[in-house]
C-alpha cells in the first residue's frame, strides 16, 4: 500500500494502486506540503472502510530505518 506521510511518520493519506482494466489509473500524485511517498506492509484489516480512522488516528510510519514501516506509539 502507498502511504503519504509527514516528515515525522504521521499517515496523511493512504491509496493502493488499481488493478482494473480499460480506464482505471494507473498512477495517482499527491502533493503535501512536507509530505513523503513510502511504500509500507499494512494488515488487510487496519485499511477495511470501516477501520480506516484507526490506522490513521493510532498508527505512524516508522521512518528512522532503511525500511519505513507500520508502527503503533505507545
Amino acid at each position: 500500500m502507498k502511504v503519504i506521510t509527514d516528515q515525522s511518520g504521521r499517515i496523511l493519506a493512504t491509496y493502493r494502486p488499481s488493478l482494473g482494466g480499460g480506464e482505471a489509473p494507473i498512477g495517482m500524485r499527491v502533493e503535501v506540503k512536507g509530505g513523503q511517498e513510502h511504500e509500507v506492509d499494512i494488515p488487510d484489516e487496519l485499511v477495511a472502510p470501516a477501520l480506516i480512522h484507526k490506522l490513521h488516528s493510532e498508527y505512524l510510519i516508522d521512518l528512522t530505518s532503511k525500511v519505513p514501516k507500520l508502527i503503533k506509539p505507545r
